[in-house]
């Protein structure tokens, strides 16, 4: 896993050499929305730019929140954080890819094709993208637990999968709202 990892992990920071910030309007307003949550983490108030509904505020809460515990610049941390979501998105479905497979190896190929046919460089210039990688990491989770929960026979303690999909689906609509659709369809 780690010797995937770390080369995946270099080759997707590649792409920020001589990135400062992103020319898109999205990754401004996502910056402004994470700092004003990172402002009412130091202060208690909630700021009043974020006093209306937005669909993915899960997304800036928990970037503001990893800023303002870790003391990261927000700047900083958006730019690493998409070569990371995109480095770790493959390997989301490995868990699926193992039990059917019933091959560890043929898993890990699996996920390394994966990880290099979904380069995705736009998503790692384009900040406004972040919270739809993000979304989809969680909507990954949510249907590798329903597919536990559907595998009974892999995993016989079917309650405590129910309570971590009973959790973890209300939690990848927060982050982002666009994955209910996905689970309406599903």
């Amino acid at each position: 896993f780690i010797a995937i990892l770390i080369p995946s992990l270099i080759l997707r920071f590649a792409f920020l050499t001589d990135q400062v910030l992103p020319a898109y309007f999205d990754s401004a307003e996502h910056y402004r929305l994470i700092h004003l949550l990172t402002e009412s983490y130091q202060t208690g108030n909630l700021s009043y730019g974020l006093t209306s509904l937005y669909y993915h505020l899960g997304f800036h809460s928990l970037i503001a929140l990893i800023s303002y515990f870790f003391q990261v610049e927000i700047i900083d941390l958006m730019l690493v954080i998409g070569p990371i979501l995109l480095t770790f998105l493959p390997f989301s479905c490995y868990f699926i890819l193992k039990r059917e497979s019933d091959s560890t190896p043929a898993a890990f190929l699996a996920c390394l094709l994966a990880g290099f046919g979904f380069h995705m460089p736009a998503h790692v210039l384009n900040w406004g993208k972040y919270p739809a990688l993000v979304g989809m990491l969680a909507m990954l989770v949510v249907f590798n637990l329903a597919y536990l929960l559907y595998r009974n026979d892999v995993f016989k303690n079917r309650r405590s999968i129910f309570i971590l999909l009973t959790v973890a689906t209300p939690a990848s609509v927060f982050i982002h709202s666009r994955t209910l659709v996905i689970y309406g369809l599903l």
